[in-house]
């Protein structure tokens, strides 16, 4: 399993509120996970904390010399989280490592125990709206609103297609074909953008 090891200080109490800020953020980065990817990996990484944690505050005589190496590095990517003014308080990080552990496992199992939990990707809200134009209207349409920056800075454009194409339920269709015939226009580039600046006059003209 490769992990990207990044430890942040703070109490069980502070890990289990942004729990969820960290779940989006992991989904945003790894589009094909999920919840239980999530859990999983964090599993990982915090089984290997509290093993650390084991050697460093308990007899570790029993342990076989690869077992101690596997400890040692991890402890010292722990002591890199610190800052110069820290000092590793062992007993306080495996008090919160051993709750932080609990409240992942008890995650997990009302995931597995939720028959409408997916295993492959996030659960999605019923969504009824649905995308009346063609697939080259809506590639405009995305498009623009990327290049617009009204969604901030995007990093991930085919991320952005593909859960635009999720909220309007559209079928799935070449992103790059699309977006070359859109560059490739020259009576009209903008129809789609046309037709929304016109709906919309018509519309403040209604309303006066």
């Amino acid at each position: 399993m490769s992990i990207k090891i990044k430890f942040t200080w703070g109490t069980s109490k502070d890990y289990i509120e942004n729990y969820q800020k960290k779940l989006e953020e992991h989904i945003a980065e790894y589009e094909d996970n999920c919840e239980l990817t999530f859990i999983d990996e964090q599993l990982w990484y915090y089984s290997h904390t509290m093993r650390a944690f084991e050697y460093n505050f308990y007899d570790n005589s029993h342990l076989t010399e690869n077992e101690k190496k596997d400890r040692i590095v991890m402890t010292e990517l722990l002591e890199g989280g610190l800052t110069d003014n820290q000092e590793l308080d062992w007993e306080k990080t495996g008090i919160s490592t051993l709750k932080i552990i609990q409240f992942l496992e008890n995650r997990k199992q009302e995931l597995e125990s939720d028959p409408t939990t997916s295993t492959n990707e996030p659960q999605q809200n019923e969504n009824t709206l649905q995308w009346q134009g063609s697939t080259l209207e809506f590639a405009e349409f995305t498009k623009a609103l990327i290049e617009s920056g009204f969604i901030g800075k995007v990093k991930n454009e085919k991320e952005v297609f593909e859960r635009m194409k999720q909220f309007f339920n559209v079928d799935d269709f070449d992103k790059s074909d699309k977006l070359k015939q859109v560059r490739k226009r020259t009576k009209e580039p903008t129809p789609v953008i046309n037709t929304l600046e016109t709906s919309l006059m018509n519309w403040i003209k209604r309303e006066d």
